[in-house]
Formats: C-alpha cells, structure tokens, sequence
C-alpha cells in the first residue's frame, strides 16, 4: 500500500510525503527493488543526489541487471558532473534493455559535456532509431551538430523537435540560438 501512495504523492508532486510513503515501504519489505529505485528519483527531485546514489546502488547490488536503475543512476550521475561515471552506468542501461532511449539520451548528453562529439552524436542517433518520435534526443543530437559547425544539420534537428513537440522550449530557444 504504501508503495502505490507515495506512487500517487509523487505523481501530485507531494515529493516530501512521497518519500516517506517510499521509506516506510522500505522498512516493511526491505531491499525491494522498486521502492529504492523509487526513493532515489523522489529523492534526486529534492536535490538529496547523495541519498538518491546510494538508493540506486543499493537497488543494483541486490540485482545488478536492473537497466531503469542504471539509467536513473547515470542521469544522477551527469547531473552531478560525474561523467564518466554517468557513461558508464548510462552504458550498463542500454547494453541491458536497447530499447531505453533515455539511457542513450543521458550517456549523448554526458559524451557532450566531455567534449566527444561524434560518441555522442551516436547516442542520440541511437535513441532516435529506436523511438523516432523523441523529441529531445532530435534537439540534443542538434547541439551536438550545433558544436561541430554544422548548422543545417542542426537547423533540422531543431525543427523535428518541435514537429513532435511543438511547445518544447529547448528546442525552441536552440532554434533561435542556430539561425541567428
């Protein structure tokens, strides 16, 4: 019960009673997979990025083939600005379920800030032959073109983004940005 409450809470953004819904559940089932991975998200909203690493870790000790946990584990990672860390467990995520395109999405993003165009072009090129229809892999894979020069290819990536996203910001303002 208490998982599907703090499910509920999180989702009505009540990210506070959501984590104790998810840490009581934790106290009654212990190790459960789901409520850790759970209680690393909520508690990566909350800016609590140690809490949320050691809830992944936690998660990937007890089953280690967990692509969901990796990926949240690697998106954390990259936010912290441990990169290669990030790409390495972004890696783990898709070598495990090569349909999770927010994995290749998060390790383009961590190969980008590392400088490595190309690797990351490949990631987000990845992402979108796996699902066409994701908007913010088209917009990222635009950054990447952006940062090599290549403008139109950029352009281009820029606007298919917002033909599946017409209110997606960031493509909008990586739009602006690339034609002026």
């Amino acid at each position: 019960f208490q998982q599907f409450l703090g499910q509920l809470l999180f989702d009505c953004d009540q990210v506070d009673e959501a984590i104790r819904c998810f840490q009581r559940a934790l106290t009654l089932c212990p190790g459960y997979i789901d409520e850790l991975n759970n209680l690393g998200i909520a508690l990566a909203r909350r800016g609590k990025f140690d809490e949320a690493i050691a809830c992944y870790r936690q998660a990937l000790q007890r089953q280690p083939n967990q692509s969901e946990v990796h990926n949240n584990l690697g998106k954390v990672l990259l936010d912290q600005g441990w990169l290669t860390q990030a790409i390495a467990s972004c890696t783990q995520a898709f070598e495990l379920n090569p349909a999770l395109v927010e994995a290749y999405n998060n390790a383009g993003m961590a190969y980008m800030a590392q400088g490595h165009l190309d690797k990351a072009i490949n990631c987000f090129q990845q992402a979108i032959a796996v699902r066409p229809q994701y908007a913010e892999a088209h917009s990222n894979l635009g950054m990447a073109w952006q940062a090599q020069g290549q403008l139109d290819k950029a352009i281009a990536c820029f606007r298919r983004a917002l033909e599946l996203e017409p209110e997606f910001v960031h493509a909008h303002s990586n739009l602006v940005y690339a034609l002026q």
